[in-house]
């Protein structure tokens, strides 16, 4: 066909090449998702380097956690876009596990690191009877939320 009489003139080593080329062209969506990992490694890279930096100098946690929380906040954030990307079909990823994924660092960064002070503190988390009264009923009620039947 077609393809044939175009290739004629080319030696078969540019030939492969040529139709990897052609292969290799990235969709939009791919650049997207490309740019959006490469961000987010820079991020995360940013929030390593100076917690590793905080650590290093004899910072406290509490000072550490002064020195990433924003930095840790925005990239932790825009993971939820990672929800987003799965339910638009972006990527192949069942949504259900990606949500659980993300939302489970979500409440710990803003429902624990935010809210508990005790956290900001140190590496282990407060005992229970140091959570606000107002949590306090939420890790018994988590099994009968996923247990119980909807209403009708």
């Amino acid at each position: 066909g077609c393809g044939r009489v175009a290739r004629q003139g080319v030696p078969p080593h540019r030939r492969r090449l040529t139709r990897h080329a052609t292969a290799a062209a990235m969709k939009p969506v791919d650049m997207y998702l490309v740019l959006y990992n490469l961000a987010s490694a820079a991020g995360w890279a940013q929030v390593l380097y100076l917690t590793l930096t905080g650590l290093a100098t004899g910072a406290a946690p509490k000072d550490v956690w002064a020195g990433i929380e924003m930095p840790l906040s925005i990239v932790q954030s825009t993971m939820f876009m990672e929800v987003l990307h799965t339910a638009a079909g972006m990527v192949r990823s069942p949504l259900f596990v990606v949500f659980n994924q993300v939302m489970s660092r979500l409440v710990v960064l803003w429902g624990a690191m935010y809210f508990v002070d005790e956290c900001q503190v140190g590496p282990t988390p407060p005992p229970p009877h140091r959570l606000p009264s107002r949590l306090r009923p939420l890790p018994r009620a988590l099994p009968t939320l996923f247990s119980s039947p909807p209403p009708s």
